[in-house]
């Protein structure tokens, strides 16, 4: 009964200092007090479809306070690049096999509002020497990048925040979440100067970063070494750990309550680790269900393409005249060729494969934003990209394809200019 009192007061007395150290961790932090600036560089790494050579290089500033022990928050601004390249292998639907030895090149500049957060506590008993801080850090960030693919020989193929003769224009921009860890090294007693490490993770937003190689988004690490200066009057330091505060008021009575306490607080850590791999899991199946859907509807576009060329065969004594099987809608300004537009066009091309007696018009339009000239030349290039996907990729015999260009000539809708920006394939 003695033991289970004596240590019910201790834990009362610790909970009673621990609270009046935090109140004076705040109170003596003043606006001009805690302040710190960064200057760091080192090398980031493209999570891209291209494997070979991802490293390249990123620089950045930070200026931030900390408000106490354990948080600070910064406001970063970086500016680098991402680099890879290799060979571009993607299974096409028929079973066949594009490939191309691309390079990627993406300029890119964040700033970024992050929240950082000491780890002492968990790594040490007592304050450490010469170790300032292991912190782990998080927050926001609005990304600029323009991205820029290229062949071996250097030719432009691609690209976002490039026009289509491969010459920039504005650049993209989309939200990242930058998260990772970090390591403080005092470089002087009177703690002005610290050497600084930090290795960050970006999930990116945006699936335009790898100018639309893949399906998903292309992240991106970036691991620096640099120089941070405190500025303003250091009345709190994350190096200083909360124990030596409290030791002075606690007794060093240490008993089965502690080690309750510190499994109680790993199953509490260990538990969002478990719902996010469930989470992680789960979106796993929903991918694979996805793929199945997928799979399901190119089907059904072949079945209902096969019907439609059936009941027009009926009509016309076993022939087919001017079909218009399917439209490839393009985005503004565009002649890219979407991984969804691909599907399209290979359900087309398995039609063709399975009746050797057809061919197909490809017929370009463009809507009437900007010049004529301009749109025309727009329109070919678009019936052109189509027109080389179904040979090059699909193997389609080039007798049974012919072009042709309206342009404006053909508008199906008068106010909504997306539907004029296609291209027509027409069976005859």
């Amino acid at each position: 009964m003695q033991e289970t009192k004596d240590s019910t007061e201790v834990t009362q007395k610790k909970k009673v200092v621990t609270a009046t150290v935090q109140k004076k961790d705040l109170s003596k932090n003043g606006f001009s007090d805690n302040w710190f600036f960064g200057v760091k560089g080192g090398a980031t790494f493209f999570l891209s479809p291209l494997k070979d050579n991802p490293f390249s290089w990123g620089a950045s500033v930070s200026l931030g306070k900390q408000f106490n022990t354990k948080v600070a928050l910064r406001l970063d601004y970086l500016y680098g690049n991402l680099k890879s390249e290799g060979e571009f292998v993607k299974q096409m639907s028929d079973g066949s096999y594009y490939k191309n030895t691309l390079s990627s090149n993406v300029d890119f500049m964040e700033i970024a509002l992050i929240m950082k957060v000491s780890l002492n506590d968990l790594f040490y008993s007592r304050s450490p020497k010469r170790l300032r801080e292991i912190y782990a850090f998080g927050g926001a960030a609005y990304t600029m990048f323009r991205t820029q693919i290229t062949d071996k020989d250097g030719a432009f193929v691609m690209g976002v925040g490039y026009d289509l003769e491969g010459k920039q224009i504005s650049m993209e921009n989309g939200i990242a979440v930058p998260i990772g860890l970090g390591v403080t090294y005092k470089l002087d007693k009177k703690d002005i100067f610290n050497l600084n490490a930090e290795f960050a993770y970006r999930y990116v937003q945006s699936g335009d970063m790898d100018a639309g190689l893949s399906e998903s988004t292309s992240n991106y690490t970036y691991s620096s070494l640099g120089l941070l200066v405190n500025l303003g009057q250091p009345t709190r330091t994350p190096q200083t750990i909360t124990s030596d505060l409290v030791r002075e008021d606690v007794s060093k009575t240490i008993g089965e309550k502690v080690e309750k306490d510190i499994n109680h607080k790993m199953e509490i850590e260990v538990k969002p680790l478990k719902e996010d791999l469930a989470k992680q899991t789960l979106s796993v199946v929903e991918n694979q269900n996805q793929l199945a859907i997928l799979q399901e509807e190119m089907e059904a576009r072949t079945n209902a393409i096969k019907e439609q060329l059936e009941k027009n065969k009926e009509a016309n004594s076993g022939g087919v005249s001017g079909l218009n099987i399917a439209s490839i809608y393009f985005a503004f300004n565009s002649t890219y060729i979407t991984p969804a537009m691909q599907r399209d066009i290979a359900t087309m091309a398995q039609v063709l494969k399975e009746n050797k007696d057809l061919k197909l018009k490809i017929v370009g339009n463009s809507s009437n934003i900007g010049s004529p000239e301009y749109n025309k030349q727009l329109s070919l290039k678009r019936a052109e990209g189509v027109y080389a996907l179904l040979t090059d990729e699909f193997g389609i015999s080039a007798d049974r394809l012919s072009m042709e260009n309206k342009g404006l000539d053909d508008p199906l809708a008068k106010n909504i200019k997306k539907i004029n920006r296609r291209v027509d394939l027409i069976l005859e």
